[in-house]
């Protein structure tokens, strides 16, 4: 589907970046950096996927935290809500997210690292699975 979308970033905890086009290929790794306030937990990105032309929500699968933070704890928690402005007309689209949450150790501050990987559903794109990891270079103030 050449609509198709994965969105690791949501409207939702205001970042401008509402979903990046697949890659034609298997694998896809990003850098995100980050900055989190002292002493409170953090959501760092939503992982879900939906459809651009249909606005069909499709789950994800595989979410593992691939490397943990050495300076704080981090879960996955289940979130639905609606789309937000930057799905454009798919804004206001119910979907279940899964959140990745980053806790910083009390009173630490300085910089703290994570990565998290899924696969994105196989009706995404001609029936591949696609993988995906994110790094997240977290800066705790």
């Amino acid at each position: 589907m050449s609509g198709s979308v994965f969105a690791p970033f949501g409207a939702a905890i205001g970042l401008a970046v509402a979903g990046l086009a697949l890659l034609p290929f298997s694998a896809s790794a990003e850098t995100v950096a980050k900055t989190v306030q002292r002493n409170k937990m953090a959501a760092l990105v939503p992982i879900f996927a939906y459809d651009r032309e249909t606005c069909e929500v499709y789950p994800v699968s595989n979410v593992t935290i691939t490397t943990k933070p050495s300076h704080g704890t981090t879960g996955i928690v289940t979130h639905s809500m609606p789309l937000g402005k930057s799905a454009g007309t798919c804004a206001g689209t119910k979907a279940n997210m899964q959140w990745l949450l980053y806790q910083p150790a009390r009173n630490f501050t300085g910089s703290d690292q994570l990565s998290i990987s899924w696969t994105l559903p196989p009706n995404m794109d001609a029936n591949q699975h696609h993988q995906i990891e994110y790094t997240f270079v977290i800066t705790v103030k």
